[in-house]
């Protein structure tokens, strides 16, 4: 989940012209990728919200969808990708049920997070490192400077 949502922040960065880039008008994204300008409108589900995901079926008793949280956009052509509840591994698609998230979907997500060792977050925030056990503070990039 970290990581999607630091990938969503670097898009919506660049879908962006920067007042200190080399165009008032086009943005990184337009510039290297030929990316238009962002269109609202296409924003189905933001980052964190639970759903219910179609999978598809194979024409068995099988549950054709499964409970995952929605990371970010995947294309230009309504694909997002989400995190399953089930395995913890990020699924592509289209098709979704948006729903409310309960204690049940808290639990779960916490649960994941223990049992792959992520670490606690500090005043609600993830903490980032340099590398595992080097922690970027506030007084270190001080004394770079």
């Amino acid at each position: 989940m970290v990581k999607a949502i630091v990938q969503d922040t670097i898009h919506w960065q660049n879908a962006f012209p920067s007042y200190t880039g080399i165009s008032d008008t086009l943005s990184p994204a337009a510039i290297v990728r030929g990316i238009p300008n962002p269109d609202y409108n296409a924003i189905k589900i933001t980052f964190g919200f639970y759903a219910r995901v179609h999978v598809g079926t194979d024409n068995t008793t099988k549950s054709r969808s499964v409970g995952a949280i929605a990371l970010r956009a995947a294309n230009e052509c309504g694909g997002y990708y989400f995190m399953s509840l089930l395995t913890g591994k990020q699924l592509h698609t289209y098709n979704w049920t948006e729903l409310p998230i309960d204690d049940y979907i808290i639990n779960r997500v916490e649960t994941m997070a223990k049992d792959e060792k992520q670490p606690l977050m500090t005043n609600g925030y993830p903490i980032f490192e340099w590398a595992p056990g080097v922690p970027i503070l506030d007084a270190e990039r001080k004394k770079m400077k």
